[in-house]
């Protein structure tokens, strides 16, 4: 099991005054307007207990790094646009959002389209937390155990195809498939795809 520790004990809101230009780390993503003590206390609440490889995702500048530099630069994004998903990475971590919604979440708060979303969240996924997934499952099991059974069961969803009506006289002909763009797909199957990147699907 992950060590538990408390990495905010020490800070003061002094310590948090954002210095970092552009970059945004998941946590200070959470305090740059923060002005008053008790906003700052109750936002460290947060964090108590933490493992130490979601700490380090959450604390530590290559994230941000990764966030500006790769993301950043991969999908044009703004700065606000960085400093949200910069949140949206924190409250994965924390649980407050569910890894299956996390594309509709990029996709609602950057203003993309889902295709845009759907890489962003996968590269998030497969690149940044990556030496977090274990804590992450932990997590996600713990906060959602409905979500992740539902995705146990339920199959995933199947295109309709329109019958093929025979013309008279003429012999039956069978046209080929309806072919399915990309961006025509139903959200919650990309959705699916991205929470099997850290196998919920397989828990014990």
């Amino acid at each position: 099991m992950d060590e538990a520790i408390n990495p905010t004990q020490d800070l003061t809101l002094e310590d948090t005054n954002y210095t970092g230009g552009d970059y945004f780390t998941p946590y200070r993503a959470g305090i740059v307007e923060f002005r008053d003590k008790n906003d700052f206390i109750n936002y460290n609440t947060k964090f108590n207990f933490i493992s130490v490889p979601v700490r380090k995702v959450i604390f530590d500048f290559s994230t941000a790094e990764f966030i500006e530099e790769k993301l950043g630069t991969k999908f044009g994004l703004d700065e606000i646009q960085k400093k949200e998903i910069a949140n949206l990475i924190r409250e994965v971590l924390l649980g407050n959002i569910f890894i299956g919604d996390f594309t509709k979440s990029i996709q609602e708060k950057l203003n993309l389209d889902e295709g845009k979303s759907k890489d962003i969240a996968s590269m998030i996924v497969g690149e940044l937390l990556s030496p977090a997934l274990e804590s992450v499952k932990a997590v996600q099991r713990a906060k959602f155990p409905e979500r992740i059974s539902q995705m146990k069961t339920d199959p995933p969803p199947q295109p309709t195809q329109t019958p093929i009506q025979p013309r008279p006289v003429m012999p039956p002909q069978t046209p080929p498939p309806p072919v399915q763009k990309p961006g025509n797909r139903p959200l919650e199957e990309e959705l699916e795809k991205v929470a099997s990147i850290i196998d919920l699907r397989n828990k014990p």
